[in-house]
Protein backbone atom coordinates (compact mmCIF):
# COMPACT_ATOMS: atom_id res chain seq x y z
CA UNK A 1 0.00 0.00 0.00
CA UNK A 2 0.89 3.22 -0.70
CA UNK A 3 2.68 5.18 2.78
CA UNK A 4 -0.19 8.10 3.03
CA UNK A 5 -2.40 5.55 3.27
CA UNK A 6 -0.82 3.58 5.90
CA UNK A 7 -2.08 5.43 9.18
CA UNK A 8 -5.79 5.29 8.34
CA UNK A 9 -6.16 1.75 7.25
CA UNK A 10 -3.56 0.79 10.66
CA UNK A 11 -6.81 2.50 12.32
CA UNK A 12 -9.26 0.67 10.61
CA UNK A 13 -7.83 -2.75 11.10
CA UNK A 14 -7.39 -2.15 14.82
CA UNK A 15 -11.42 -0.63 14.63
CA UNK A 16 -12.26 -4.11 13.36
CA UNK A 17 -10.74 -6.06 15.84
CA UNK A 18 -7.51 -7.45 13.78
CA UNK A 19 -3.82 -7.51 15.31
CA UNK A 20 -1.87 -5.12 13.28
CA UNK A 21 2.22 -7.47 13.26
CA UNK A 22 4.27 -5.24 11.03
CA UNK A 23 4.56 -3.32 8.34
CA UNK A 24 7.80 -2.57 6.42
CA UNK A 25 8.74 -1.95 2.54
CA UNK A 26 11.04 -4.82 0.91
CA UNK A 27 12.52 -1.98 -1.13
CA UNK A 28 14.58 0.86 -1.23
CA UNK A 29 14.47 4.33 -3.13
CA UNK A 30 10.85 3.41 -4.82
CA UNK A 31 8.40 6.49 -5.56
CA UNK A 32 6.38 6.68 -4.18
CA UNK A 33 7.15 4.06 -0.80
CA UNK A 34 5.15 0.80 -0.92
CA UNK A 35 4.46 -0.86 2.29
CA UNK A 36 3.65 -4.03 3.22
CA UNK A 37 1.41 -4.54 6.31
CA UNK A 38 0.53 -7.94 8.24
CA UNK A 39 -2.17 -8.35 10.14
CA UNK A 40 -3.85 -11.44 11.95
CA UNK A 41 -6.43 -12.90 14.18
CA UNK A 42 -7.83 -15.94 15.72
CA UNK A 43 -11.56 -16.88 14.11
CA UNK A 44 -13.19 -18.36 11.53
CA UNK A 45 -11.68 -17.16 7.96
CA UNK A 46 -14.73 -15.61 6.98
CA UNK A 47 -14.98 -13.90 10.19
CA UNK A 48 -11.50 -12.57 9.51
CA UNK A 49 -12.59 -11.97 5.89
CA UNK A 50 -15.30 -9.78 7.15
CA UNK A 51 -13.60 -7.94 9.09
CA UNK A 52 -11.21 -7.06 6.28
CA UNK A 53 -13.66 -6.34 4.20
CA UNK A 54 -15.23 -3.74 6.24
CA UNK A 55 -11.67 -2.31 7.06
CA UNK A 56 -10.44 -1.86 3.60
CA UNK A 57 -13.25 0.15 2.42
CA UNK A 58 -10.70 3.42 3.57
CA UNK A 59 -8.63 2.81 1.15
CA UNK A 60 -11.40 3.19 -1.56
CA UNK A 61 -12.68 6.97 -0.17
Amino acid sequence: MLQEELPEFVKALVNNNLIVSAFHNHWNFTNPTILYVHFQSVESPSSFEHKFVKASHVLNN
